[in-house]
């Protein structure tokens, strides 16, 4: 084989397997979760937004936060603010992600205003909840 044909398989490869690491690392499942109607929606919408691509559903680290316990959860902002991920700050963060960064992560969220119903975006609510434990869940929907 030339050396030609070595370097193009070569850098073939590299650029295949860096795709796969860039778009295919998040994890769009919810594990042994079990989602509601919304949640299983919320998942499909995840899925074809990309969102899992930098996103993960079981804990795992990811290029952003992971959703497995986010809602309701306490996050910490890379200002030093702290808050609840309640149903407010979740939705803000979907639909214009660069005002509130979670401490430790790029601020490299696509805006989804205008991109994503308000179907969408309580469907992606409900599956976040589904994700948290319960009585996170219950703590992140009292501000709704």
């Amino acid at each position: 084989m030339s050396r030609r044909l070595v370097a193009l398989a070569v850098a073939g490869s590299l650029a295949v397997g860096a795709l796969l690491a860039a778009c295919g690392s998040g994890s769009d499942a919810g594990g042994d979760v079990e989602l509601s109607a919304a949640g299983e929606r919320g998942a499909v919408v995840a899925k074809e937004q990309g969102c899992i691509s930098c996103h993960t559903a079981d804990g795992s680290k990811s290029v952003g936060p992971t959703w497995k316990g986010l809602a309701g959860s306490q996050v910490e902002l890379e200002d030093g603010t702290k808050l609840t991920a309640d149903d407010d700050y979740l939705r803000e963060a979907i639909l214009f992600s660069r005002g509130q960064v979670v401490d430790g992560y790029a601020n490299i969220m696509p805006v989804y205003d205008g991109e994503l119903s308000e179907a969408e975006v309580a469907d992606l609510l409900a599956y976040l909840h589904d994700l948290a434990p319960a009585a996170a869940a219950d703590e992140g929907s009292a501000g709704s």
